[in-house]
């Protein structure tokens, strides 16, 4: 008999039990005015999509845009953007084949079935399910699963992008035994569909543990791929081509961690954190991301990482801390999460978020339509921002990002009551379990975090009950304490949860106070990043911004006219002021909070920028364009190059193009500078 399946640590809150307030829901906005709430009205992949019965793309484009448009829907309870989820959702409930299967399938002398984008639509069809409790979904599902079973008995996963991202059925599988309670053949059933998909797919958890990729490719204009000492391997090239790809390791690092839910392993369950050391050792980048402008490229802070990557590293780091529970580890997870949430998500995108690049740079001195040598495979426009750089998995995958990082990241539910796990300013209304049993509970969450170090939650009860609140107390925070209402202070654990069991009464106030200190990173070339809390920042240069293209329209598969917002185009962008500077240490700093723009605060961007950071730099005269990009930090310490000027660090998500990661220079190293 098979082991069952083991609880999740931390259950998550259903969708619409937290919705986002202040600055992050002016995000969620900026979001839905932009590309995600209007694809559909002019992108062929989606408007035209095989899924709703249309010519165009039938394969993985409509579920990604799916999977992140009907969290965003009814986190902000659009009307107009739920009755959209609501039509396409019931036209592909009622367009399941009979035989299960969902969506088109290629028809030769017989149907070719990829299990991959369904991976997606089932996401997306658990989200829908959590808000609008339509049993249909359940009941499709299953049939979908009995159908992939026979599948996977006659054809096997193959060396495709479902033998990569296995771990994203098993997911959702997970997720269906969590909500059939009674049927015990069902859950049986589940559970062996669950193992033949781990068994069939790629072993991530020797791909950690014995790394191959700790070299990029030589050669960007080979398909060749170099791995351990830069040896060359040219027989391996597809294999390689999906191991290497940077979305199927920022997907593959949750892997064995959903598995140790089925296989009780411990070490499997910390496997997610091994799987980020070795990524951080060989290709980190100061984001918090690890490079890959396609494939893995190295720690050279000038390689790109592409945006799909961005949003599934997210996912990962937001699934993985319900299996672990409440511990260092999580903490370690939430933290990573933050970092790549507040930097690199929001650096991806112009402010008004109809443009997004495909591949990012931590040093991004230019934005520009050029094929860029020092990339991996990726062409001349992944540099761009526009609406479909490079590729178009980016425009419909890229949508995900903010809202389940809403909807995953915040709170959860333990034995014991809610667990608090990343911060932004939101609102959780939801009901816990007690000893006196289930209650409501509403808790507002008021703060300019992560612009400001002051988190403040009000409780909103109807009686007097007893119950746990457990709160994350990042690893950066040296000295952090949290209050409650009027009693004294309580100092914190760094890097744990502090647990605060008691009586709570309508109306308690719980202020949490983290200490953001300026923290200084050593990076490539000793190189340094400057680091506040959970945002790196970054020196924007003046920029110009040049119009490539407008697009009065795309290539519809259809007859008639379409309209094409306006805003829809594609950009370059250019640094009209020096970005070649080195920091003077010991690194002397001023911060500016300017609470007016955290106010007005629509969305990240450069021009009302929340926070400053003013510090001394010298602007180099050999640190050279290279390859069309900024080469590599020159080493540092650098020789003197030019007068002490001072200069003017912002967030890094508020900025388009940017250097982040610093050569230094001693001020000792020359008695001639002068301020």
């Amino acid at each position: 008999m098979n082991k069952p399946l083991l609880p999740l640590a931390i259950k998550p809150l259903k969708l619409g039990e937290v919705k986002p307030a202040g600055w992050l829901k002016n995000q969620l906005i900026t979001q839905a005015n932009g590309l995600s709430g209007h694809l559909d009205e002019f992108w062929p992949d989606v408007m035209d999509s095989g899924w709703i019965g249309g010519v165009a793309e039938g394969w993985e484009r409509f579920p990604y845009w799916l999977d992140g448009v009907v969290p965003l829907a009814y986190l902000l309870e659009s009307q107009e953007l739920i009755r959209k989820v609501e039509k396409y959702i019931s036209y592909i409930l009622d367009h399941q084949q009979k035989d299960g299967w969902f969506g088109p399938t290629k028809w030769g002398k017989e149907p070719s079935y990829d299990p991959w984008p369904i991976m997606v639509l089932c996401k997306a069809l658990i989200q829908y399910y959590e808000i609008s409790k339509n049993e249909k979904v359940i009941r499709a599902l299953v049939k979908y699963y009995h159908k992939l079973d026979q599948i996977l008995t006659r054809l096997t996963l193959g060396d495709s992008w479902a033998y990569m991202r296995w771990m994203d059925g098993v997911w959702g599988i997970h997720w269906l035994i969590d909500n059939i309670t009674e049927d015990s053949f069902e859950i049986a059933f589940l559970m062996t569909l669950a193992e033949k998909l781990m068994n069939q797919g790629y072993d991530w958890k020797t791909h950690f543990t014995d790394f191959y990729y700790t070299h990029m490719r030589k050669d960007p204009f080979s398909m060749a791929i170099y791995g351990k000492n830069g040896n060359f391997d040219e027989n391996k090239t597809r294999i390689h081509d999906l191991r290497s790809h940077v979305v199927n390791n920022a997907m593959g690092i949750k892997a064995s961690t959903i598995w140790s839910r089925q296989s009780g392993s411990d070490y499997d369950k910390q496997m997610i954190l091994t799987g980020i050391r070795i990524l951080d050792k060989y290709h980190g980048q100061a984001t918090g991301m690890f490079s890959g402008d396609e494939h893995l490229a190295g720690k050279n802070p000038s390689q790109g990482t592409e945006l799909c990557a961005v949003v599934e590293y997210l996912f990962s780091l937001e699934t993985a801390p319900l299996i672990i529970g409440c511990n260092s580890d999580t903490v370690t997870l939430i933290d990573r999460m933050e970092k790549v949430c507040f930097n690199a998500l929001p650096a991806t995108f112009l402010s008004d978020m109809w443009s997004h690049q495909y591949d990012q740079q931590v040093n991004q001195i230019q934005a520009n339509r050029v094929k860029k040598p020092i990339y991996t495979t990726n062409g001349k426009d992944s540099n761009i921002y526009g609406l479909e750089p490079n590729f178009g998995c980016c425009t419909a995958n890229m949508h995900q990002g903010w809202p389940k990082f809403v909807e995953y990241g915040f709170w959860g539910k333990d034995d014991e009551g809610l667990v608090c796990l990343a911060y932004a300013p939101n609102k959780i209304t939801t009901i816990i379990s007690t000893k006196t049993g289930e209650i409501p509970i509403e808790i507002d969450e008021i703060t300019d975090y992560p612009f400001k170090n002051a988190i403040n939650f009000k409780i909103h009860l109807g009686d007097s009950t007893e119950f746990s609140l457990k709160f994350r107390i990042p690893e950066w925070s040296s000295h952090s304490i949290i209050r409650i209402n009027q009693e004294p202070s309580i100092l914190c654990e760094t890097g744990e949860f502090i647990n605060l069991s008691r009586t709570w009464n309508n109306g308690d106030e719980i202020t949490l106070t983290l200490s953001m200190d300026i923290i200084l990173e050593r990076r490539y070339n000793d190189s340094l990043s400057v680091m506040r809390g959970p945002l790196l920042f970054a020196h924007n240069p003046k920029e110009e911004h040049r119009e490539l293209k407008r697009w009065s329209k795309v290539a519809a598969l259809r007859k008639d006219e379409i309209s094409i917002p306006p805003q829809v185009k594609d950009w370059e962008v250019f640094p009209i002021s020096p970005w070649e500077y080195a920091l003077l240490e010991p690194i002397e700093f001023k911060v500016f909070e300017i609470k007016e723009n955290i106010e007005i605060f629509q969305s990240f961007n450069n021009v009302h920028p929340p926070i400053k950071i003013k510090l001394k730099a010298v602007r180099l005269e050999n640190w050279l364009v290279e390859f069309e990009a900024a080469a590599p930090p020159p080493t540092s310490p650098v020789r003197k190059s030019g007068k002490i000027e001072e200069i003017e660090l912002i967030p890094y998500g508020c900025t388009n193009i940017r250097i982040a990661e610093f050569p230094t220079l001693k001020s000792e190293n020359s008695n001639s500078y002068k301020d």
